[in-house]
């Protein structure tokens, strides 16, 4: 008894709440897990994908827009696939150029992508 007090609920209190911080943190941790192993789709405004995106077509002559994006989680990083749409007179080597030069900016815009996949084809020209 300090100062006359009967302090001896304390301890199981405190270690009631030191059990409900690591039983939280593990639920949390296994979650993360769970959607690692699941690969479950990053946050895409999280890691500005669609700014990358966005900012690599419009520097990008013979780019026209962009389908079928996924993303994938690589540890802290994200693996981008898509499709690719450019201007359809381009040669087989332009369209090449441009996928290469597409990679670059991304790559250089964004940290968090690791890995890019690109389907080159040509943009509609019927609607």
């Amino acid at each position: 008894s300090v100062l006359g007090l009967n302090l001896a609920w304390c301890d199981p209190l405190a270690g009631a709440a030191v059990a409900i911080m690591i039983g939280k943190d593990g639920v949390q941790i296994g979650l993360d897990s769970i959607r690692d192993l699941t690969d479950e789709a990053p946050d895409m405004a999280e890691f500005k994908i669609y700014d990358a995106l966005y900012h690599a077509i419009a520097l990008t002559d013979g780019a026209v827009g962009y389908s079928d994006l996924r993303a994938r989680r690589v540890g802290p990083y994200v693996a981008l696939t898509f499709e690719l749409q450019v201007v359809p007179t381009l040669t087989v080597i332009e369209a090449r150029r441009v996928e290469l030069e597409i990679i670059r900016l991304i790559h250089s815009s964004n940290e968090f992508v690791a890995e890019i996949s690109i389907h080159v084809t040509p943009a509609d020209t019927y609607g």
